[in-house]
């Protein structure tokens, strides 16, 4: 399951990734979710307010995905000779995976849905 759609990503996130490198890495990220939940985000019904949480971590997933896709997050550009510089993750010693997690912990602590036992899941 996807969780936001590139529609959601631009007009709510205010995302500016084209939509074909959006849906490439909205499915990563996803599946990024579906781990860090135990699955227990796909599970939500409609209408539960967490899926908006839900939601909005796919589309930072996804922008941070494209980050370290790229070699880490830009610290300059420019425009006339057209050169991007992006920073080096181990440079501040913080892995991609690290930045994942604590995106994931971001959006979706405190719902839940990333604790490990079952007795946490409480639907809302």
């Amino acid at each position: 399951m996807v969780y936001a759609d590139y529609n959601y990503y631009s007009t709510v996130f205010l995302g500016v990734m084209d939509k074909d490198g959006f849906d490439r890495l909205a499915v990563q990220a996803s599946g990024y979710i579906d781990a860090v939940t135990f699955g227990r985000a796909s599970a939500l019904p409609d209408g539960d307010a967490r899926l908006e949480r839900v939601k909005l971590c796919c589309c930072a997933l996804a922008d941070l995905m494209l980050s370290c896709e790229n070699g880490g997050e830009i610290t300059s550009e420019r425009n006339d000779g057209w050169e991007i510089t992006h920073s080096v993750y181990a440079e501040r010693a913080v892995t991609p995976a690290e930045k994942l997690r604590s995106t994931a912990l971001l959006w979706l602590g405190g719902t839940g849905l990333m604790s490990c036992g079952a007795a946490s899941f409480i639907p809302t």
